[in-house]
């Protein structure tokens, strides 16, 4: 039980602390606005997770005094709807719609952008599996086979968009048989495993974990495609009304759940290593890997 519990590591972790983390620091706006994201991680609308949010928010705010509360949680299009208004400071998207709309965010950014990760690793790279006992070493093989996919994770959906168009010019639903939509990217695996599904596409720390844990998952799955390191699961913008108080009270708020206690013990909870900031450049090579996929 206690095994299974820690291989189904899951997206909605991540995304859980990203709102906890968004609803603190909307705390710190001096009038300015946070604007959370929310397409693709729609598991933070499950009132048991009201439960942590709470946690944190009553803890930021012990921390931190005289900080006025201007905060919206909304849709990518009503997002984008708003986005030239010059009234937003800071904008928490996941990885796919950065990718997909960062044509239409490019002229409204600043120099100034944070990396969520799961791992050490800036960057994730994402890895597709089968089983070993197939012949199966391509994706083209993969042709009218059960493929299953955490669809909590908007990257690997794109990144397997991709692999179908290079491969076939199909849409992944005519591609495939079938998509097994997994909870988790764990789940993922363990459907190639007990061979419910031929295939699947999950992050490289994941399937990582789960042989650590389980060391029979390396002799029954392979990979048969990796890619480089360059996938961002969440992404904190820095848009261009910010004020330099705001982007303190930010750098603030970032800086008590990286390097207080209570900040670590959330962070260890959620399966966070570190928010960081980073130079904006970095995100071109997940940018250039992707560029079919600016969609809107």
């Amino acid at each position: 039980m206690e095994q299974n519990r820690r291989i189904n590591e899951s997206f909605s972790y991540l995304t859980m602390l990203l709102m906890i983390f968004f609803l603190s620091i909307a705390k710190a706006g001096n009038n300015g606005k946070i604007v959370f994201v929310q397409d693709g991680i729609g598991e933070l609308q499950k009132s048991e997770k009201q439960i942590a949010i709470n946690f944190w928010d009553d803890y930021f705010n012990k921390r931190t005094k005289n900080y006025s509360v201007s905060s919206s949680v909304t849709s990518i299009d009503k997002f984008m709807k708003h986005l030239d208004g010059g009234k937003i400071d800071y904008v928490l998207l996941d990885g796919s719609n950065y990718i997909q709309y960062y044509h239409r965010l490019e002229p409204n950014l600043t120099d100034e952008a944070w990396l969520v990760q799961r791992t050490e690793h800036s960057f994730e790279e994402f890895v597709l599996l089968v089983r070993q006992e197939t012949n199966i070493d391509h994706f083209r093989q993969l042709r009218n086979t059960v493929f299953s996919l955490h669809s909590g994770y908007g990257l690997l959906r794109l990144y397997l968009e991709q692999l179908v168009l290079k491969t076939s010019n199909m849409s992944i639903t005519d591609y495939f048989k079938e998509i097994r939509d997994a909870k988790t990217e764990s789940q993922a695996i363990l459907d190639v495993y007990f061979s419910n599904s031929d295939a699947c596409v999950v992050a490289k720390h994941v399937f990582d974990d789960a042989i650590e844990l389980n060391p029979a998952i390396k002799e029954k799955i392979k990979i048969i495609q990796r890619t480089e390191r360059i996938y961002a699961p969440a992404i904190y913008l820095a848009l261009n009304g910010v004020s330099k108080q705001g982007q303190q009270n930010f750098s603030r708020g970032v800086d008590m759940l990286n390097n207080t206690i209570r900040g670590r013990q959330i962070l260890d909870l959620f399966g966070i290593h570190i928010i960081k900031r980073i130079d904006p450049k970095k995100l071109q090579p997940m940018l250039q890997q992707n560029i079919a996929w600016r969609k809107y």
